[in-house]
């Protein structure tokens, strides 16, 4: 069981999220996914479970930021390499931060279905290595939907689900 950031929700579900789910989280706009999934990376780098999340909609730097204030413990655990990004927004708003984030695999666009899935399997192969289970999150599917078709959009999270879930990642896809 890896904890979801919400004890509410890991009393409803016996501890946590399954080892090796794929969680759907879905809502309207402003009902808190995002911050159920950053409280998620939270409390999995806290215990010590390294996370990667996919970020469609947001800077990783900016996302860095809101997970080291919901608890700045997550910054000596980002420094150990714990906390690693597939970041396909920051190049489509010209950040040019880019270059000085360690663990970041930045991406022309939420386009490059292609590429996010080898920086996924790029970054989950230096993970697997020393930890049996991760935390992963893609916010969000919305996003690709709307780059692409949803199509293709669903055909490409049916192969990131299997690959995420074979390496026993617990994932949350917004």
């Amino acid at each position: 069981m890896l904890p979801s950031g919400s004890r509410r929700l890991d009393a409803l579900l016996g501890g946590g999220l399954p080892a090796g789910a794929a969680c759907l989280v879905y809502g309207p706009p402003f009902l808190g996914k995002e911050m159920l999934a950053r409280r998620f990376l939270v409390q999995n780098l806290k215990a010590n479970n390294p996370a990667l999340m996919v970020v469609t909609n947001n800077a990783s730097a900016d996302v860095r930021a809101d997970l080291a204030k919901i608890d700045p413990a997550v910054t000596p655990a980002d420094r150990a390499g714990l906390l690693k990004f597939v970041d396909t927004y920051s190049r489509s708003i010209g950040a040019a931060h880019e270059g000085l984030q360690e663990g970041t695999e930045f991406l022309d666009g939420a386009l490059d279905l292609n590429g996010i899935s080898l920086a996924v399997n790029k970054a989950q192969r230096g993970i697997i290595v020393e930890h049996d289970v991760h935390a992963f999150v893609l916010d969000s599917i919305s996003t690709l939907i709307a780059y692409s078709n949803p199509q293709t959009a669903f055909r490409f999270l049916q192969t990131l689900i299997g690959r995420i879930r074979r390496v026993g990642a617990t994932g949350l896809f917004l």
